[in-house]
């Protein structure tokens, strides 16, 4: 079976390991420029991408080209929510159609939506819809 999200999640896992032995190296690695020279991305754009959801908000805030409270700022204006509500939203959403639409793992599901633990991810998704991931 290809399972074409293993090499994002591995490499997503790097990343966290990464981070947990030295925080700043993460970002290093997102960081391609300086911060002053990095230009500003289209944030609608940029959020788009169903892989960002495993991401946190700082990631997300360098990967845009800006600082955390210039993202927060800028996402407010453009989405009209502050990011992290929209990202659980979102991650919910996508998560909801993985569990309709393919036969993918509960576990698989959490994580390919940016949940590494997947007590927190079917705790989250109950209180949104009502029932469990496995119900659905």
């Amino acid at each position: 079976m290809n399972r074409p999200e293993i090499p994002g999640i591995k490499i997503l896992e790097l990343l966290m390991i990464l981070d947990q032995i030295d925080p700043s190296v993460l970002s290093q690695v997102l960081t391609i420029y300086d911060e002053d020279q990095q230009p500003k991305r289209n944030l609608t754009q940029l959020m788009a991408n169903p892989r960002i959801l495993r991401l946190t908000i700082t990631d997300l805030a360098h990967l845009s080209g800006r600082s955390l409270s210039s993202f927060n700022r800028d996402f407010r204006a453009v989405f009209g929510v502050s990011p992290k509500p929209w990202q659980i939203e979102r991650r919910l959403t996508v998560a909801h159609k993985l569990l309709v639409e393919s036969d993918l793992s509960i576990t698989d599901i959490a994580l390919g939506v940016g949940y590494l633990n997947t007590s927190h991810f079917i705790s989250t998704y109950k209180d949104r819809h009502g029932c469990t991931p496995s119900q659905t």
